[in-house]
């Protein structure tokens, strides 16, 4: 009968999604007659709000992967109306929990003891429940406070189901509005969610981690692992007290310099990528808390470390090359340093492209997400609403569309994007004034002076042929300040 509950859940998804899409249609058909620009704003602030409780809560009952898809959503701050970055907020930690039967199974079934045998006592309430699992506070029995991470049954079953119906309402969405096709994004996503379900795996990332940030001196902690009492369903590791990355009123209270902050955070995924290799690929707020220190102090604390990404020296090598040349403003090296990643263009739409256009495309995505002035904020919020106002109207769209010299993105670098999303959204939604790429360039740059690449760059400052080192590391300096 298994096979009959997946083809209703595919079904009632489908319809579900194709329901709200064209709700959304109509939404756009209407406001088009409005002539009164308030009446509109008023008309899509009660549509947004409506959409995006339906949308949230359609994914609360659907549970399963659709919840990561919703929790990418709802850091996009910088990108969705309010109402919807509120709403989806929900998915990061308060989805629906098991039962306490089903979590003692799992827990004793891994660890091969009885719950009172490693536990003196056990909160049977979550305090918190996201895509994959459940979180619950315990004590062992040497009397240390903990924390239990149990898997949700069933998600591995629902995984190859939901992709496939996230595939056709892409197809569909692609043929009726445009867009790219991001099929590969899909399949390295499938193939990373797939090693997320053994927390055998997400303990081998969590203590690697540990022994990076340790080795670097980074800013951010990971708690410490348990590595007796984990297993393929169940991770358990020392509680870290704190609170949740955008409980703006607690960073309010405890006076926290947010800026600060997002550079700690900015610096480690730098650390990452850069030097380590191995970088978190899921940063939303639910996986982000905020520690406060006896000194004062605010520190943030990663958590699950179930879906990452590791990169070989190659790859890091371009990678590096890739910030440093778009910090030097390089636009011939840096489609160089994309073609090592595994991109590929056409050569004519290459020979064609806009070098300032795409530069400062780049530097943009990777810049400030606020100025820290509300006025200037307003304005900008205003011209880019303008700007994809006008791109509707017009075929602007698909003549970018058209103009983009990349013909396939490498699938190595898809969890990246994805990661720099998440992050930068984060930015916005903390409303801090902070570059993301100033930490990327002094990163970029001391790991290729120094291990990477040294005789290349030093040639090329004697040469003349680029902006040297010298003057990359002080640019990032002059972002960092």
């Amino acid at each position: 009968m298994a096979w009959i509950e997946n083809a209703q859940r595919q079904t009632d998804t489908f319809l579900s999604f194709s329901k709200i899409f064209l709700e959304l249609k109509a939404c756009k058909a209407r406001a088009a007659l409005l002539r009164s620009q308030a009446r509109k704003d008023e008309f899509w602030e009660e549509a947004n709000e409506r959409h995006a409780k339906e949308i949230t809560e359609l994914i609360m009952r659907l549970r399963g992967w659709w919840v990561k898809m919703g929790q990418l959503m709802s850091t996009r701050a910088d990108m969705l109306p309010r109402a919807y970055v509120r709403e989806l907020a929900r998915l990061q930690d308060d989805m629906p929990t098991s039962e306490f039967p089903i979590i003692r199974d799992i827990i004793e079934g891994e660890i091969g003891k009885s719950m009172e045998e490693v536990f003196v006592d056990f909160n049977r309430k979550a305090i918190a429940s996201a895509s994959i699992a459940e979180v619950h506070k315990a004590h062992l029995m040497d009397g240390t406070e903990c924390i239990v991470k149990i898997q949700h049954p069933h998600v591995q079953k629902q995984l190859a189901s939901d992709l496939q119906v996230l595939r056709q309402l892409i197809f569909w969405h692609k043929h009726l509005e445009g867009g790219p096709d991001i099929g590969s994004m899909l399949h390295e996503w499938q193939k990373e969610a797939v090693k997320e379900l053994d927390f055998r795996n997400e303990a081998k990332n969590h203590q690697r981690a540990i022994d990076a940030f340790k080795r670097g001196n980074i800013e951010v902690d990971v708690p410490e692992l348990y590595h007796d009492l984990c297993g393929v369903r169940i991770l358990v590791m020392k509680y870290s007290p704190g609170f949740k990355i955008t409980d703006m009123d607690k960073i309010r209270f405890h006076k926290v310099d947010t800026t600060k902050l997002m550079a700690q955070i900015c610096d480690a995924f730098a650390y990452q990528v850069h030097v380590d290799g191995m970088f978190h690929g899921d940063p939303h707020p639910g996986n982000i808390m905020v520690e406060i220190k006896p000194d004062g102090d605010a520190r943030a604390v990663l958590l699950d470390w179930g879906l990452v990404k590791c990169y070989d020296k190659p790859t890091k090598v371009a990678i590096c090359k890739v910030v440093y040349c778009l910090a030097t403003l390089d636009m011939n090296g840096m489609v160089d340093a994309f073609e090592d990643m595994g991109f590929e263009f056409d050569k004519d739409k290459r020979e064609d492209a806009d070098p300032e256009m795409v530069m400062e495309g780049m530097r943009y995505m990777m810049s400030d997400s606020e100025t820290g002035n509300k006025a200037q904020d307003e304005e900008l919020k205003e011209a880019k609403e303008e700007l994809m106002k006008t791109a509707d109207e017009s075929n602007a769209k698909e003549r970018i569309r058209n103009a983009n010299p990349v013909q396939s993105w490498p699938q190595s670098i898809i969890l990246l994007g994805r990661t720099i999303s998440l992050i930068f959204g984060l930015t916005s939604t903390l409303e801090c004034d902070f570059q993301f790429l100033a930490p990327m360039t002094r990163r970029a740059v001391e790991m290729l002076e120094t291990r990477y690449l040294p005789e290349e760059l030093a040639r090329a400052y004697q040469d003349g042929k680029q902006i040297g080192v010298a003057q990359a590391k002080k640019r990032a300096e002059e972002r960092e300040k």
